[in-house]
């Protein structure tokens, strides 16, 4: 028996979910720097600081291409992104594993242009990914878009338990599957990624409009609308009307109120402009009180489509927001009315939460925002890209006479530990924050304060363990507290400027590891290599121990603590915003409950 339309895209769209994991499970490979750089530098006669700056480049690539990944991805859709993460992944990884082969050291800036690349192309790959699992899940949106992200935090785990597993002590050829393996999947998944429009999307509309009883949601077409939208085999696109019946589901899609619209097709990219709360009777077809009105029975749908933006589907996350959310959009912060990006109804009611681009510097949540991200960035990343050389450091010190193959396995391991770490702070990032907004109404925020002080303990600890069967304290701490801070973040983000503009807002905002890891990962080589010799055979040695870099964990331990005051002044500006606005939205009625 055939199977039905419905379970055929189903089963579509559950395909480009594994393709967009398997995506995402080679985009997270600047995280396994920390695996070859020592043997890096210590074959290209590289410093601490210069290791370091190979390392950021990568880092640097990642964050720096956001804005323009983000902009790629929404207005051309996610396959060209996918490809061009595929070939960047390659064109920086490859020439990297010949440098390495050929122990000939071209420079500093050449390999920090090279793994700038292999940056890029995670960054390209990875936005594209995410795309793709929140369209196609809207209603599970976050589940969705949790499995790419954990797999993405996993990525460092996979890649050096691979090659500890096929290539022990063997740097080069473990660069070489970094080279070939992860632009293969990347390009293999590009034939399954796609985005695939939701069954029930599309019925057939009445050839008479009935006449509308009750209030109108109309919709507006924004600037960044698009006129064109893909459609599945056997349909003709000048024939075809979206509707979607007005149940439980579609009030979850933010369609708010039982006021019916125009069964003409919907832009994409749409604005919504509410009207007035109360109905109004209609004498020429009465109807009884909760009654339904064929008209009111239907609503478009949001065609999502591979130049669509990250358009809102569900209750926690829609362009609106939860109802606290536009309170707080509502605050002395909302920028003009007649902004680019803002649009209000007749009566300014409810302003949307499209918030993207220069916007969003005239708002101090932004500001904030961007601080805290940024310097908890900066804190994990020291972490991530330097344990290599600080299991170096103290094996160097507790056994001189350890073998370099089974130091160079333990760096392996602590390279998992942060990223199995990472994996179950994003994995369960998600879960906790959905709990504290829906169960006990509280911010997200709460989350990142909760992750400062996971870093914090994690400084502590990179300042007391001197013991390197001990080391996993420190990369476990600040391997989980680096997942929970980059699960909470998007989320948070598209709550406080909506979903519209997510993937340049999230673009925007990683610019602040850019600045925040650079000067956390060269103060980490600066003192490192302040305790370091130069050896005759070039080489650069520290024998110390904890001393070669317990300064560094020093600053970052105090960057935790300015985050842990941020992410608090944050929640009580929230707090109190809320309280004063929420009873005017109440009085308004433009909230059902």
């Amino acid at each position: 028996m055939p199977s039905s339309p419905s379970s055929s895209l189903k089963a579509a769209r559950y395909v480009a979910l594994a393709a967009c994991t398997a995506v995402a499970l080679s985009c997270g490979t600047n995280y396994v720097y920390s695996a070859y750089a020592p043997q890096l530098a210590r074959e290209l006669h590289l410093s601490t600081t210069e290791s370091n700056i190979i390392g950021t480049a990568g880092n640097f690539g990642m964050y720096l291409s956001g804005i323009p990944a983000g902009m790629l991805v929404d207005r051309k859709g996610p396959r060209l992104a996918i490809l061009i993460g595929a070939f960047a992944l390659f064109g920086g990884y490859f020439p990297i594993y010949k440098v390495f082969d050929n122990a000939s050291n071209i420079g500093v800036g050449w390999l920090a242009m090279f793994s700038a690349f292999t940056g890029v192309g995670s960054c390209f790959a990875f936005s594209a990914s995410i795309k793709v699992a929140a369209l196609n899940f809207p209603k599970s949106r976050g589940t969705a878009t949790a499995l790419p992200l954990a797999a993405f935090g996993l990525s460092a785990f996979f890649f050096s338990t691979l090659s500890s597993w096929l290539f022990p002590g063997n740097t080069s050829d473990f660069l070489l599957v970094l080279a070939t393996a992860t632009a293969s999947i990347v390009f293999v998944a590009f034939f399954f990624i796609r985005i695939v429009p939701r069954p029930g999307a599309y019925s057939a509309v009445p050839t008479e409009e009935p006449q509308i009883s009750t209030n109108r949601l109309r919709r507006t077409k924004s600037r960044d609308s698009h006129t064109s939208f893909d459609v599945e085999p056997g349909m003709e696109a000048s024939n075809i009307h979206f509707q979607v019946p007005m149940d439980n589901e579609t009030e979850e899609e933010g369609l708010i109120g039982s006021g019916s619209v125009s069964p003409l097709p919907p832009p994409l990219n749409p604005t919504l402009t509410f009207t007035a709360a109360t109905p109004t009777p209609n004498p020429s077809n009465p109807t009884t009180p909760g009654a339904v009105t064929p008209a009111a029975a239907t609503t478009p749908a949001a065609i999502d489509d591979e130049r669509t933006s990250f358009l809102s589907t569900s209750s926690d996350s829609s362009s609106y927001g939860t109802k606290d959310d536009v309170v707080r959009r509502q605050s002395v912060d909302v920028p003009p009315a007649d902004s680019r990006r803002a649009s209000v109804d007749e009566n300014r009611s409810l302003p949307l939460l499209d918030i993207r681009g220069w916007a969003l510097t005239k708002h101090s949540e932004f500001w904030r925002l961007f601080l805290m991200l940024g310097i908890l960035c900066g804190v994990g990343l020291m972490t991530i890209n330097n344990i290599g050389h600080s299991v170096q450091a103290l094996w160097y010190a507790y056994d001189p006479k350890k073998d370099a193959k089974d130091v160079e396995r333990f760096q392996g391991i602590h390279v998992s530990i942060l990223s199995l770490c990472s994996f179950s702070g994003r994995l369960m990032s998600g879960t906790i924050s959905d709990v504290l907004k829906k169960r006990w109404m509280l911010s997200r925020v709460w989350l990142v304060l909760v992750s400062s002080s996971v870093f914090l303990l994690g400084q502590i600890a990179g300042m007391t363990v001197s013991n390197p069967t001990n080391l996993w304290l420190v990369s476990g701490l600040n391997g989980f507290g680096y997942g929970l801070v980059f699960g909470v973040f998007p989320t948070i983000v598209s709550e406080a400027f909506g979903l519209h503009g997510l993937s340049q807002n999230w673009g925007t905002m990683t610019l602040a590891p850019v600045i925040f890891g650079n000067i956390t990962n060269l103060f980490y080589g600066r003192i490192y290599d302040s305790h370091s010799q130069q050896l005759d055979t070039g080489h650069y040695e520290c024998s110390q121990g904890i001393g070669c870099y317990r300064s560094a964990y020093l600053l970052t331990a105090f960057a935790s603590i300015i985050v842990m005051a941020i992410s608090l002044w944050d929640i009580f500006i929230h707090r109190r915003e809320n309280a004063g606005k929420r009873k005017v939205m109440t009085a308004t009625g433009a909230f059902v409950h």
